[in-house]
């Protein structure tokens, strides 16, 4: 159809256009990020790929608490990623069954949490500051931008500030 369109002097953003005004012109044609993402996920469990979908999806196109991303690095990161999901894939339905092998001390459980459930960047997660954390408004600064602290992650909150808490009470052995 294009050669002859071309040979016509008529481009295709005319010809569509006057095809949807029409009413005759339905583009059934599948995204190229959806191609790709269908792709991506092919072989993962099922629990694995409804959220790593959802996620995915929420990095390119935003989220209440996740500004949406440059397209190449939702790219990028799903396709670090891949592998270690496939891997997890053959032993575990959903993403859940994996945290608790994954991150077995309060504080690899409140990075995971983080990163996981507010999207949280890794140099973010780092310049995180006991100031950031407001339980009594259940508020939480992450970079900058203040959130909501949902139960899973205050409980997370609570363990790791209770790990901490008594860390720092235990007497320091010298020689």
């Amino acid at each position: 159809m294009f050669p002859a369109l071309r040979a016509l002097g008529i481009t295709v953003e005319l010809t569509l256009e006057v095809l949807q005004e029409m009413g005759v012109f339905v583009d059934d044609r599948l995204p190229a990020f959806d191609r790709w993402l269908e792709a991506k996920l092919e072989g993962l469990a099922p629990g694995i790929r409804d959220d790593v979908e959802a996620w995915a999806r929420a990095l390119r196109d935003g989220a209440p608490r996740i500004k949406p991303r440059n397209i190449k690095s939702v790219w990028i990161q799903v396709n670090r990623l891949r592998p270690t999901l496939l891997h997890w894939s053959d032993r575990y339905g959903h993403l859940r069954e994996v945290t608790r092998e994954a991150a077995t001390t309060p504080a690899a459980r409140l990075v995971l949490m983080l990163a996981a459930v507010h999207a949280a960047r890794t140099g973010a997660i780092r310049s995180l500051l006991l100031d950031d954390v407001d339980l009594g408004n259940r508020r939480l600064t992450i970079a900058g931008r203040t959130r909501p602290i949902d139960e899973f992650t205050d409980q997370i909150l609570l363990e790791w500030l209770d790990y901490r808490r008594t860390r720092s009470e235990q007497p320091i052995l010298t020689c």
